[in-house]
């Protein structure tokens, strides 16, 4: 049965245009299955609200379950929104679109946003989880969908999509990569106010939402290939870890479009929780380009 429905996925796929309605549930899931549509696929926000969470706060055992259920029940082919693949590298990925086809899967779609880091992925490493999730499909005949949500997160054009450009005429390449690379750096007695949190915690957390930061530097690098400077960026975080205010403090980049994407990324990250006191934070980001 799930082979029959496989094929009749693919099949569609090659007769023309079709529509994927959105189930969220079983019940839904039954109700557009006898309205006649030939194909269903998940909804990543919509199964997230029936448990009452948002987008992409799902596990991905939550989600096979949920895959499970929905393709016991109906006889159409079921398409999978897998989110960027419920893992930090390709391994994982495989792993996942794995377990998606052995609940039943007749389609899995993979994006390339990043939302720990709120970026897109650097279009190698996307590369390279896409390629880890075909080589299962290929295996199951599962259709593959490679989502890039450049639009859905303003991260540029669909050439660039923020990162830089393939030879297009419209800034450094990948292969000059090297050259543009965004160093961090911690000036001394960077910590205005104690807190319980110690510069390496603070780091680690910096570090981990580095592509972020590049991300923000490299698409406006796309517009001037000799941006550079250094942009230090103030922030408090309250006692819970969360960013309760950030603003630049200083700039040399003097390129409001990079400051105003960091500042703005800088208040999305989590912190360890502190020992009850607010830390007050800047923090310096030093940006090397050229052609």
């Amino acid at each position: 049965m799930i082979d029959d429905a496989r094929r009749a996925f693919r099949d569609l796929h090659e007769s023309g245009t079709f529509v994927l309605p959105n189930p969220w549930d079983v019940g839904s899931a039954l109700l557009l299955e006898q309205l006649g549509f030939r194909a269903l696929a998940t909804t990543s926000s919509g199964f997230a609200a029936t448990l009452g969470r948002g987008d992409q706060k799902v596990t991905r055992d939550e989600l096979v379950a949920h895959v499970a259920a929905l393709t016991a029940a109906v006889k159409v082919p079921v398409n999978v929104d897998a989110e960027r693949g419920y893992a930090s590298d390709p391994e994982g990925v495989a792993r996942t679109v794995e377990l998606l086809a052995e609940a039943g899967a007749s389609g899995v779609s993979i994006e390339d946003y990043d939302p720990d880091a709120a970026a897109i992925l650097p279009v190698e490493a996307a590369a390279e989880r896409i390629a880890a999730a075909a080589a299962v499909c290929d295996r199951h005949g599962v259709v593959l969908t490679g989502r890039a949500e450049n639009h859905l997160y303003g991260a540029g054009d669909m050439d660039t999509g923020g990162r830089a450009s393939h030879g297009r005429g419209r800034g450094p390449t990948l292969a000059s990569r090297k050259e543009h690379e965004v160093k961090l750096d911690v000036a001394p007695g960077n910590v205005e106010e104690g807190g319980g949190l110690s510069k390496e915690q603070i780091n680690k957390v910096v570090r981990s939402h580095l592509n972020a930061v590049k991300f923000c530097y490299e698409k406006e690098l796309q517009r001037k290939p000799t941006l550079s400077g250094k942009l230090e960026i103030y922030w408090v975080i309250l006692p819970d870890g969360t960013v309760d205010k950030s603003k630049v403090a200083s700039s040399s980049v003097e390129d409001a479009a990079v400051e105003g994407c960091v500042v703005r990324q800088v208040k999305q990250w989590s912190f360890p929780k502190s020992d009850g006191r607010t830390v007050v934070q800047s923090y310096p980001f030093i940006f090397k380009g050229g052609v």
